[in-house]
């Protein structure tokens, strides 16, 4: 196939090569989650980059979550609670009063390794009583 540009001249001719791993390489994380409540977005971040999401997926209720064709490192997750649902966390407003966003962190890493399938449960603590204690502290508060 030629590719031209807008005065019709052609492009030159560019190959490339690429390899990939066996699909063996890579391994799969079950995560059932349990307590979700509003949109909550589930984030997988390798520990050793732990601001850079590898991959991420909303969950409501009780929901089992699949991440699929993961390198082989050690893993962590957050839950974090998208109140705007914009997909993103929100670092709040102090002009607007705004709390940031609620985050909760799952306590332990996950190692996974090659051709292997790991699975984690997490029960998310009620973003409700946490709010329901932060009104109370704020109410008990001296001037």
């Amino acid at each position: 196939m030629k590719v031209v540009d807008t005065g019709n001249r052609p492009n030159k001719q560019f190959e490339t090569s690429f390899e990939t791993h066996p699909s063996s390489y890579y391994g799969k994380l079950f995560v059932s989650i349990k307590g979700a409540e509003g949109n909550v977005l589930i984030e997988l971040a390798k520990k050793s980059k732990p601001d850079k999401v590898v991959a991420q997926q909303k969950c409501q209720g009780n929901k089992r979550l699949v991440f699929e064709n993961l390198p082989p490192a050690t893993y962590i997750l957050r839950a974090l609670w998208d109140t705007n649902n914009n997909g993103k966390w929100d670092v709040g407003d102090y002009e607007k009063q705004l709390q940031p966003e609620h985050t909760q962190i799952f306590r332990k890493e996950i190692e996974l390794r090659s051709n292997w399938e790991s699975e984690v449960a997490w029960t998310l603590k009620s973003v409700k009583k946490k709010k329901k204690v932060e009104d109370e502290k704020s109410k008990n508060k001296v001037d």
